[in-house]
């Protein structure tokens, strides 16, 4: 009986060890293309954070560009090396294309992206869009949502995306 369980344990061993807790960071990142669906409170998943606008009309004239086909886009390409994918990205906000490079850990979900050049946008999300990018500290998520979690003065915000069809 006992060799049993030892043959048990020896045929079970090698798959738990092929078991790993790092992300598939180069699925995840670069499998397509990534629109914002919106910004968020760190904890929140329903309302979006609407601490950036002066008043709801402003808000809501960011949300009609958050809702427009081509804005809010990021594609990440890159290759990984020894858990950790780096490459570059493009994509667009609301009134200006966007580019550099950026890394991600799968072990530690740490994450870190650098323009190519300073923008800025015309738009309040677009400019938030940016700085969330920027100021990039981590993500999570998988093959349908992507969060990449960033600070704005005292608040503890995530931009949320969703994958381009």
């Amino acid at each position: 009986m006992k060799l049993k369980y030892i043959f048990f344990l020896l045929l079970v061993l090698p798959f738990l060890h092929a078991c790993s807790e790092d992300d598939d960071v180069l699925g995840i990142f670069t499998n397509h293309e990534w629109k914002l669906t919106g910004i968020f409170e760190e904890g929140e998943t329903k309302n979006p954070y609407k601490g950036f606008w002066e008043s709801e009309a402003a808000y809501q004239a960011s949300v009609t560009l958050l809702n427009a086909g081509n804005t809010f886009r990021i594609r990440f390409n890159g290759i990984e090396t020894n858990g950790v994918v780096s490459g570059e990205f493009s994509g667009y906000a609301t009134s200006v294309n966007i580019a550099g490079t950026w890394n991600a850990n799968g072990g530690n979900n740490q994450t870190s992206i650098n323009f190519s050049k300073n923008v800025s946008d015309n738009d309040v999300m677009g400019q938030q869009f940016i700085i969330g990018l920027e100021n990039a500290r981590s993500y999570d998520g998988d093959y349908n949502n992507l969060r990449i979690h960033y600070s704005s003065g005292a608040k503890d915000l995530y931009l949320l995306f969703r994958p381009v069809n």
